[in-house]
């Protein structure tokens, strides 16, 4: 079994360490979390068009799906943290790419790179179809994120 990432809107914060309870602030979005299992690595290939996508920390790409890096002390499975300033940023950069759409989608997975589609073809995932409603949900949670102002936390589950 590997390991499943997912994305839990919690309250308006710009440094996890604002948010007094994160388990509660977790287990209370629940309901509204981006669930992207084992596939947010081949989203993030899409989205990085990179064979190894972790090695960019920096992209709107690498922190939409893993997030900052957060300070020691927090659990191995509390892997990042998104800001509310930067939740903003994230919500309009796929708004722009327009990958909530499967016809959007499919445009940015079609205009990858060689190294990219090479590597999506070595681990089986050699269609648009199977990474979309990944690509959909990401949205979906950065939407509500945006709507309800609120800051991100990324797991390791």
């Amino acid at each position: 079994m590997g390991v499943e990432i997912n994305l839990y809107p919690v309250r308006k914060a710009q440094r996890i360490e604002e948010i007094d309870n994160l388990q509660e602030e977790i287990d209370q979005a629940r309901d509204n979390a981006g669930y992207l299992y084992k596939i947010y690595h081949d989203l993030l290939i899409v989205l990085q068009d990179a064979a190894d996508p972790y090695e960019d920390e920096s992209t709107l790409a690498y922190k939409a799906v893993m997030g900052n890096r957060i300070p020691d002390g927090y659990t191995w499975e509390h892997v990042g943290f998104v800001p509310f300033e930067e939740v903003e940023v994230i919500y309009k950069w796929l708004k722009e790419l327009n990958i909530g759409t499967p016809e959007g989608f499919e445009n940015v997975y079609n205009n990858r790179g060689e190294e990219a589609r090479e590597e999506l073809e070595y681990i089986g995932t050699d269609s648009w179809e199977e990474i979309y409603p990944y690509a959909e949900i990401l949205v979906k949670v950065y939407d509500y994120a945006h709507e309800k102002q609120c800051a991100m936390v990324v797991l390791a589950e």
